[in-house]
């Protein structure tokens, strides 16, 4: 045995007799157990008896100073040998290593740190004397080896392969603030992480996880690289469309990617809500957006929904109308219940309650017997003998007497007061109910709730735009009762399954709820159709129309639901509502404007008028509509106001005139004196403008009739408004200029179809005009054999557009290129611009007449970068 071990057995010994000596002195149980585990060597559990009470060891340090330090050096006797060990080993390391060479280093260098933790895991070892110098050598020369090794890591994380199966931080010797030394050394990785591909983008990510090493910076760069990536592979390096993008996130989120960010701003969808519209036509109940895929959904009227903040910086902004609604419920099968209600009661004399009195007049007789019967035996007991016996016999017999009387009486008045009860509990009479026959008729009822709703993706990072209407019908079944009597004893029974007009109303006034994902789906299917994004006006025109018409075929599908086959306008069968009329004319409802136009702004001109006439829809159903006559009188109005200074309250607006209206401002073929002439003449005008969209048609003799909203195709002459004398009567204005232009075609077939439909009409073509203006000029849209064709990209006539960019400054260019417009060269440019476009747009010919004098100038270009409508059209308000 070696010297130490002699001497720690000698030590141990002396303890040992120690313990012996001190065990008949009073101990704290901490100490008691302190001492049994140092005797039997268990150096560990005395130590961690130590450990969880030092104050106590603290304050007897004298008594069990010698034990405490037998402890120690056990301890120490079987941890020094492993800490020289450890520190030999790991003061062989080379550093640097080669990378294979790193795992094992790793592995010296965290048993170091083990047996360090270990060591110091036992309290009393951390007092300076018990301490042994072998810890200290190795702490000392495991942070020499350590900073070495931290100072290299720059140099090998440049040099490290980030996008193979591990991690640098994982197999690196040592451990590095992750998150910190990544922001601090991700510019070196940027250049390999920008040329990565998906799979090695997967890799690193795998390896460097998004918000624990991946912070800031760099985790934004190597987020947007991975989304770059996975949007290449879907895309094939096109642009991304909404449901492209949307896929990518998806993905992304599951890989751990944060897109919560990346899908705020770029994904907004704007709800019109139906709410607000309740009451209005067409708005029966609420229809709510419901959102199932994390878009952002905001609100907005529908004259704010293209003006959204957030949605104009959109990546892809959905708009949803909730455009109509309507419930229909019918009445369907009538059976008939037998059953019975109660009409009347007859009441009969109880038996029980004539014994009941009986007994009761027995008992109060019985009571008036007890009480005499008392007074009597009373009387009979008057007076005492002579004698003392006698005396108290007779108070003895009295007293027995009065006893007797009393319970007598007593059991006489609770026979009474029962009887009392008993009678006053039984009722006098029986009721006998009456009840009669009759039958309850139970009533089918089918229910039906049907709404619309238009959507529209602005897709601006593809440059797409998708329109969308989906119609949606909820149905249900319903039984109500009707002629039910309150009195029917079996009314809760045959109430069961049926409901009643409260139950109905509530169900009417539901809201619906549409789900995104459904927009979506639906969306997948035509966005291989989509079209070019148009301009933001354009967008909203199509809110408008699509509203109305959503509205229309709403009341459409409702007259034809309640009408019956042998009614002209048919019959509401609603539950509880009296049978009313419903009209089968659908109006138009005539949302919106088409666009706020930014013409170039000109002098103001005072002494200038105008009338602009647009007619989009005809009385004569069978006349298909203009469908941009109106949007084509709006244009010009702005026109005239913004570039040729027409005062606003100096130009009168048609929309839809009849004849008798265009009658009373122009006059008529025999009298030209109508509101024009006579604000010409009183006012001093000394400008006119006069312009026409809509339906023309010939007549005999191959004259051009212009169609107000009343006409008929068949007696156009005696019900339209003939351009000749229009033109006639112009000419009569004294002392002004006049520009007449004429959107419209003479040749009875429009771009919206035939005049007369559901018949082949042979119509002869006419000249639009035989005449000019010997005041002005004419410009009309196609000879008389000709199509007027529609710009359905700006929602205008094609030759309304043309004429007014020839107006602003195109013709110039097709002349003299002076600054001013001269009427030969709206002829050229109209002629080349309008005959180009419906040649490549439709495949047929358009050729717009001018009729004026050829010099003569109608406008001066005030901003010759303004050239297109397309420049110029903004929302409207």
């Amino acid at each position: 045995m070696g010297i130490r071990r002699k001497r720690l057995a000698a030590a141990l010994l002396a303890s040992s007799l120690l313990v012996s000596a001190c065990s008949s002195q009073p101990m704290d149980s901490a100490g008691q157990d302190f001492y049994r585990a140092f005797s039997a060597r268990n150096w560990h559990q005395a130590s961690e008896i130590y450990n969880l009470n030092q104050d106590y060891f603290s304050d007897e340090e004298e008594e069990f100073e010698s034990t405490m330090d037998l402890v120690a050096r056990g301890l120490n006797h079987e941890f020094v040998p492993k800490l020289e060990q450890s520190k030999k080993k790991i003061a062989k390391i080379q550093w640097p290593e080669t990378r294979d060479r790193w795992g094992t280093v790793g592995d010296s260098l965290a048993q170091a740190r083990a047996l360090l933790a270990q060591y110091n895991e036992h309290e009393i070892l951390k007092i300076e004397r018990y301490r042994a110098y072998s810890v200290d050598r190795l702490q000392e020369t495991l942070f020499e080896i350590e900073s070495k090794i931290a100072t290299s890591a720059p140099a090998h994380f440049s040099a490290f392969d980030h996008f193979g199966s591990q991690s640098f931080f994982e197999i690196y010797p040592v451990a590095l603030d992750r998150s910190r030394f990544m922001t601090r050394h991700y510019p070196v990785l940027r250049d390999e992480v920008e040329r990565a591909n998906l799979v090695q983008l997967d890799r690193f990510l795998n390896n460097y996880r998004v918000g624990q090493e991946l912070t800031g910076l760099a985790a934004e760069h190597a987020q947007g690289r991975y989304v770059e990536a996975l949007t290449h592979r879907y895309t094939g390096g096109s642009n991304p469309d909404l449901l492209d993008s949307w896929s990518v996130l998806q993905q992304a989120q599951a890989k751990g990617i944060e897109t919560k960010q990346e899908a705020m701003g770029r994904f907004v969808v704007v709800e019109i809500p139906s709410r607000p519209r309740l009451g209005e036509p067409g708005i029966a109940f609420p229809v709510t957006l419901e959102d199932d895929m994390a878009f952002e959904i905001r609100q907005a009227s529908l004259e704010k929904a293209l003006q959204d903040p957030v949605g104009a910086q959109a990546d892809y902004l959905i708009l949803v109308d909730l455009a109509a609604s309507a419930t229909l419920l019918k009445k369907g099968g009538t059976s008939k219940i037998p059953s019975r209600y109660y009409s009347h009661s007859t009441y009969l004399t109880n038996p029980k309650y004539t014994a009941a009195q009986a007994e009761f007049q027995e008992a109060q007789r019985a009571l008036q017997q007890a009480n005499a019967n008392r007074s009597r035996r009373s009387g009979q007991n008057g007076g005492f003998g002579t004698g003392s016996a006698d005396a108290w016999a007779a108070v003895i017999g009295e007293i027995l007497t009065t006893a007797a009387g009393s319970s007598e009486v007593a059991a006489a008045e609770e026979r009474l007061e029962r009887a009392q009860e008993e009678l006053n509990r039984i009722p006098p009479q029986i009721e006998h109910k009456q009840y009669q026959e009759y039958h309850v008729s139970r009533v089918s009822f089918s229910g039906s709730k049907s709404y619309q709703f238009n959507y529209y993706v602005l897709d601006r990072k593809s440059g797409k735009y998708v329109r969308g209407s989906l119609n949606r019908t909820l149905e249900q079944d319903f039984v109500r009762l009707e002629g039910l009597k309150p009195s029917d004893p079996y009314a809760e029974k045959l109430q069961e399954g049926t409901v009643d007009e409260d139950y109905l109303q509530r169900w009417r006034d539901k809201a619906v709820t549409v789900k995104m994902s459904d927009i979506v789906e639906d969306y997948k299917l035509r966005r291989s159709r989509a079209g070019r994004l148009p301009v933001l006006a354009m967008v909203q025109q199509d809110l408008y129309d699509q509203r109305n018409m959503s509205l229309r075929q709403s009341r459409e599908r409702k007259v034809a639901a309640t009408r019956r086959p042998d009614d002209k306008f048919g019959v509401s069968q609603e539950a509880g509502d009296k049978a009313r009329p419903i009209t089968g004319e659908i109006t138009e409802v005539g949302f919106g404007r088409v666009a706020d136009y930014k013409f170039p702004e000109g002098r103001t001109n005072s002494n200038a008028f105008a009338i602009v006439i647009g007619v989009r829809n005809y009385d004569d159903r069978d006349i298909p509509p203009v469908d941009y006559a109106l949007n084509d009188a709006d244009a010009v109005r702005q026109y005239l106001i913004k570039t040729r200074g027409f005062p606003a309250e100096n130009i009168v607006m048609l929309e839809n005139p009849t004849q008798s209206a265009l009658m009373a401002q122009f006059g008529s073929e025999n009298n030209h004196k109508g509101k024009l002439y006579d604000t010409v003449r009183e006012e001093g005008i000394r400008e006119v403008f006069v312009f026409f969209s809509g339906h023309g048609i010939p007549r005999e003799g191959g004259t051009g009739v212009l169609m107000p909203r009343d006409g008929d195709p068949l007696k156009p002459e005696f019900t339209g408004y003939g351009l000749d004398t229009l033109i006639q009567n112009l000419n009569r204005l004294p002392d002004v200029r006049v520009t007449l232009a004429v959107d419209s075609c003479f040749s009875g077939v429009s771009a919206g179809g035939s005049l007369i439909r559901q018949a082949s009409p042979v119509f002869l073509s006419s000249q639009a005009t035989r005449r000019g203006l010997d005041n002005g000029v004419v410009f009309t849209a196609a000879d008389g054999s000709e199509i007027a064709s529609w710009d359905s990209s700006v929602r205008l006539g094609l030759f309304t557009r043309h004429l007014l960019e020839g107006l602003i400054g195109k013709a110039d260019q097709f002349g003299d290129k002076s600054g001013t417009v001269e009427v030969y060269e709206m002829d050229r440019y109209l002629r080349e611009a309008v005959g180009k476009d419906a040649n490549r747009r439709f495949s047929r010919r358009q050729t717009p007449q001018t009729l004026g004098d050829p010099d003569l100038t109608i406008n001066e270009i005030t901003d010759v970068k303004v050239t297109s409508i397309d420049q110029i059209m903004g929302l409207a308000d």
